[in-house]
């Protein structure tokens, strides 16, 4: 797949989600996704899409999931 002159590799894979896709056109071999979220409510939508569409193309499936402890600052501003 080509535009604007830039080439990107032939395996192109969905995230299971349109919008996604287009905004990031498509997940690259080797692309990282990370979320950045309040709850997991936010997240599962998209997680769900993408573990979906991975199970379908055939991949196997491995969930990580690192649920840190948010810790106030004591800095104020």
């Amino acid at each position: 797949m080509t535009g604007n002159n830039v080439k990107y590799p032939e395996q192109v894979t969905s995230t299971g989600s349109l919008q996604l896709d287009r905004l990031l056109m498509g997940l690259f071999p080797g692309d990282n996704v990370v979320w950045q979220v309040d709850s997991l409510d936010e997240y599962s939508y998209f997680a769900v899409l993408f573990a979906k569409q991975a199970v379908r193309s055939g991949y196997q499936l491995l969930c990580l999931l690192i649920q840190a402890i948010r810790v106030q600052s004591a800095i104020s501003y």
